[in-house]
């Protein structure tokens, strides 16, 4: 028979351990918040995990509405940033299907946030921005198109870009052009069909009609195989629908009424390449193969004239205060909400040096100035303090599995947070 009397002592040991542990919790919550209470910013900034609600007003600055305009990126990529050898003779250049046969979506329609209503928290977004006109592109519809032609109808008259998106590589790039609008099956660019160490290459469609072989372009090159090369200014990022819809409760989502609706709809659970991504490795040929890293381990690449870096997206929240080639850059990932930035980090000539702050009441990261004290949105824009208003330009920068980005710039150096 057991011992009452160990019964009792068991009991009372357990009752020590319940509230030491409670008494650790509360310290480990209420510290924090104490600590910002008596900060000098108007912006509650706190760490729990609370309801997330996008109903609620916030702080002016990140709204769409209260928004700057987005200053142009610190390097403009080349075009093309490298030259290709010719297709015909080419063991790295893989053609998978012909011209058009993964359709691109040629006249997108937009709705709200709130009328996506099958989006999940998690899912990413490919996230462009045109003059204060901001959208997103759900990646569950990109997998099945991987190129999307789009106006925007702005203060200056209607403006032409489009998205690619290639799900071999899960990058997006944006490219605005000198194109018409409205005219997609002439001035508008195609799925080729063609990989280049297993990025997308598009064609552009008014070339197809002139003599000689399409223009084809390296989507991470932003440039030519051979033929004219006329892309301009790419921007691009990629984050989750709930930082989305947070940083723009008034932005614009690609609608799932492509009129291409595949069968069983835009599934993210199943689509066509999550073999690929749940593989853990990559089969086509490799100009360069670097074992620094496992090759679907997606990072975050950055260009400079001078360099080309790549920091490692993990659950892990980190700010990298750089220089790359010559630039001074900053680079933050958030592992709560899901989202990698990179911005100039010179502001108005004065270099600027970053920390993570913490998170406001819905959770979005929140970032200060080591010079003025002023707090910073995921998306570069001072909602509080001496800079309140102005906005980072955004360095030129992509994410990518770490495979496709070490052969195409295979002379890159690389960060990992910790190492």
């Amino acid at each position: 028979m057991p011992d009452p009397r160990d019964k009792k002592l068991m009991a009372r040991n357990t009752n020590r351990i319940y509230r030491l542990n409670r008494m650790v919790f509360l310290a480990a919550v209420l510290v924090p918040l104490i600590i910002v209470a008596c900060s000098e910013t108007n912006i509650e900034v706190i760490d729990p995990t609370v309801d997330l609600d996008t109903d609620d007003s916030l702080p002016d600055g990140f709204v769409a509405d209260n928004r700057p305009i987005n200053p142009p990126t610190s390097f403009e990529m080349p075009c093309p940033w490298r030259e290709v050898p010719d297709p015909a003779d080419n063991p790295f250049l893989v053609a998978n299907l012909g011209p058009d046969m993964i359709p691109s979506i040629d006249q997108p329609k937009f709705v709200s946030i709130k009328e996506a209503a099958t989006m999940l928290n998690f899912e990413d977004v490919i996230v462009c921005e045109i003059d204060g006109i901001v959208r997103a592109f759900p990646e569950r519809i990109l997998l099945h198109h991987e190129i999307v032609n789009m106006c925007w109808d702005t203060a200056d008259g209607p403006k032409y870009s489009y998205l690619t998106y290639c799900p071999i590589v899960r990058t997006g790039v944006h490219f605005v052009h000198p194109f018409e609008c409205n005219k997609p099956r002439r001035n508008s660019f195609g799925v080729s069909g063609g990989l280049y160490n297993g990025n997308l290459m598009m064609f552009d469609r008014g070339s197809r009609a002139e003599a000689g072989p399409p223009d084809l372009f390296v989507q991470m090159y932003g440039g030519g195989v051979f033929g004219t090369c006329t892309t301009v200014d790419p921007q691009f990022t990629a984050m989750s629908w709930m930082m989305f819809k947070l940083l723009y409760p008034k932005g614009e989502v690609l609608s799932e009424d492509t009129g291409m609706v595949p069968a069983g709809g835009y599934d993210f659970f199943e689509h066509p390449y999550d073999f690929h991504w749940l593989s853990g490795d990559y089969w086509f040929p490799l100009d360069f193969d670097d074992d620094r890293l496992n090759r679907l381990e997606a990072v975050y690449g950055v260009l400079t004239p001078g360099e080309v870096r790549a920091y490692t997206i993990r659950k892990t929240n980190y700010v990298a205060n750089e220089q790359i080639g010559g630039e001074d850059i900053v680079v933050w990932n958030d592992a709560g909400l899901g989202g990698t930035a990179a911005f100039q980090a010179i502001l108005e000539g004065v270099k600027l040096t970053f920390e993570f702050l913490g998170r406001e009441s819905h959770q979005l990261p929140l970032y200060r100035d080591e010079e003025t004290g002023s707090i910073w949105t995921f998306d570069g824009i001072a909602v509080e303090g001496p800079l309140k208003g102005k906005r980072l330009p955004r360095a030129t920068g992509m994410r990518s599995f770490w495979f496709a980005w070490a052969a195409l710039y295979p002379e890159t150096s690389l960060f990992i947070p910790g190492g």
